[in-house]
């Protein structure tokens, strides 16, 4: 149960945002933060890329955490990064998908 209990909280309140990076500037910012979320250097936030950043105009998707969720949006509109909030918390957004699936 305690298991099953972790799982559920391990998600609730991230959010799944979906950016479209116009700039090469913006382009470097992304590819810097995946860098840094997939090699040993410390993040600059708590984030887990789904679509990591390839092209300008190219969708990058990923999750942050609730934490680092009010700096990061800060960030995203310092940098004028287009962005969309898929799932405002990413645990009812799975599942409402699992329900989809399921039934």
């Amino acid at each position: 149960m305690k298991k099953l209990l972790f799982k559920f909280f391990f998600f609730s309140r991230f959010k799944l945002l979906r950016l479209n990076p116009r700039t090469e500037k913006q382009l470097n910012w992304l590819r810097e933060l995946y860098s840094s979320d997939t090699n040993s250097a410390p993040p600059f936030f708590n984030l887990d890329f789904w679509q990591p950043p390839t092209n300008i105009g190219a969708l990058v998707d990923l999750t942050v955490s609730p934490i680092d969720a009010p700096a990061f949006f800060g960030e995203l509109r310092h940098r004028e990064l287009d962005y969309l909030v898929i799932a405002d918390n990413l645990e009812e957004f799975r599942i409402i998908i699992l329900n989809i699936f399921w039934h």
